[in-house]
């Protein structure tokens, strides 16, 4: 497992860094150096509040040279293809999604491997997804999507929720469980970005079911008129 993990958070770390590469290129006014600090706290930001709430010491990212390697291959890739990327707003979309998905997933395994119990291994999982994106959107002077109305946190905690629920109340496959749970994540999050779907959306379209039921139930089973009496 512990190799496992540590795939998916080179992965995550990644895709992280070539996202807040390409998110830090729109502002202009940042060099290669800053490019290249926003990508690294991007990239590493969850995972290290991850181990540091753990106590997993060395932290990961500095006890593995991977991690810097996945990190200067993510703002190379961003300088050499982020004009193509940019230009391809579907493309530009997806990083993001994967990277968060392989954060997750990394951050709740890890979290397992050093004894936390499942609860709270989602709770990190969530942190890890999560954190360095808040630390890339702060420096990039935007909003947090993790502090806004957007569904991005509770997209990663519900698919998170199922990677449990599949492992132990299913006794699914892990590999099965971690498909499950990147494919929920990425495409959750996808149509959220495509729709624009915010949590007050979900709250409308649930008081509109549930007026639509009311509804419906009024016309099937009409009051006589002794009841309304």
């Amino acid at each position: 497992m512990f190799i496992q993990t540590i795939y998916l958070d080179v992965a995550a770390t990644f895709f992280f860094a070539m996202s807040g590469a390409l998110i830090s290129r729109k502002y202009g006014k940042l060099d290669s150096y800053g490019i290249g600090v926003v990508a690294l706290l991007t990239a590493t930001g969850g995972g290290t509040v991850r181990d540091m709430l753990l106590n997993a010491h060395p932290i990961a990212w500095i006890s593995h040279e991977a991690f810097v390697i996945a990190v200067v291959l993510g703002v190379v890739t961003a300088r050499l293809f982020g004009g193509y990327v940019q230009k391809g707003a579907k493309i530009l979309s997806w990083i993001d999604p994967i990277a968060v998905s392989f954060a997750a997933l990394a951050g709740m395994h890890r979290s397992l491997d050093y004894g936390a119990n499942p609860l709270t291994a989602v709770f990190l999982g969530v942190v890890t997804a999560t954190f360095g994106g808040l630390l890339r959107d702060v420096i990039c002077n935007e909003i947090p999507k993790v502090l806004s109305a957007e569904l991005y946190a509770s997209i990663v905690l519900m698919g998170l929720v199922i990677n449990q629920i599949m492992t132990h109340l299913l006794t699914s496959n892990l590999y099965i469980s971690n498909g499950v749970t990147f494919v929920f994540i990425v495409s959750m999050r996808l149509i959220t970005l495509q729709r624009d779907l915010h949590i007050r959306d979900l709250r409308r379209i649930y008081l509109l079911r549930i007026r639509s039921v009311k509804r419906l139930m009024s016309l099937r089973f009409p009051l006589r008129r002794s009841d309304q009496l």
